[in-house]
């Protein structure tokens, strides 16, 4: 598993209401909707994806449909980690 996947997997668990299992089978799944975290638990994860990773992202990124979802997470982080 690459590292931006593991940190990502590991602030659900640490910071949602679910299991590292329950993120694996769910990652195509929105989170939100599934009340793993809140919406003031998704701007303290771009919050602190930003500080880990030294990105940034704009407004319309993070209101694309791309973050709803773990995998969408990991992806559009490892865009700018680049």
């Amino acid at each position: 598993m690459n590292m931006i996947k593991t940190w990502v997997m590991e602030w659900f668990v640490k910071n949602g209401n679910t299991t590292r299992e329950k993120l694996e089978e769910n990652i195509d799944e929105n989170y939100l909707e599934q009340g793993v975290i809140d919406s003031f638990g998704f701007i303290a994860l771009l919050s602190e994806c930003e500080q880990k990773f030294s990105i940034s992202f704009t407004k319309n990124e993070f209101l694309s449909d791309e973050f709803l979802t773990i995998r969408g997470i990991i992806q559009e982080i490892e865009k700018k980690a680049k």
